[in-house]
């Protein structure tokens, strides 16, 4: 009986053994080919248009308060991005002469052109009950 079960092993290991002799084995480690692929700053993957570069890179701007993107039926993307500057001490003051706000007022300019500004002022007020 234990001959028996020694010659299916030395079957076994001559099969393995005929088998790594036909048949061609490479053994390459994608680790370090991967790696150098990732520490090229100039290779791209191409995973995003060039419209989703936009959203992400204002999604990517620190000095971007609210972004707003805005699908079409036509396909068209509408992105509005908005930024915030705080501007304080003398500049404020000038600003605030320039424009003419007073306190607790806001504006909004719009350029359209070189020869048409749209500007909306808001102002807040507080009505104390009587």
């Amino acid at each position: 009986m234990k001959n028996n079960s020694g010659n299916s092993s030395l079957r076994i290991a001559e099969s393995i053994s005929n088998s790594i002799i036909k048949d061609t084995f490479i053994n390459v480690s994608m680790l370090p080919l991967v790696a150098k692929m990732f520490e090229n700053s100039n290779f791209q993957f191409d995973l995003f248009n060039q419209n989703e570069k936009k959203i992400i890179d204002a999604l990517n701007d620190d000095l971007s308060k609210e972004i707003k993107v805005t699908k079409h039926h036509s396909g068209d993307i509408t992105l509005n991005l908005t930024f915030e500057a705080d501007v304080k001490n003398e500049h404020a003051k000038e600003v605030r002469r320039i424009l003419g706000l007073k306190q607790y007022e806001k504006i909004e300019l719009v350029y359209r052109n070189e020869k048409h500004l749209i500007i909306n002022n808001t102002r807040k007020e507080i009505l104390k009950k009587e």
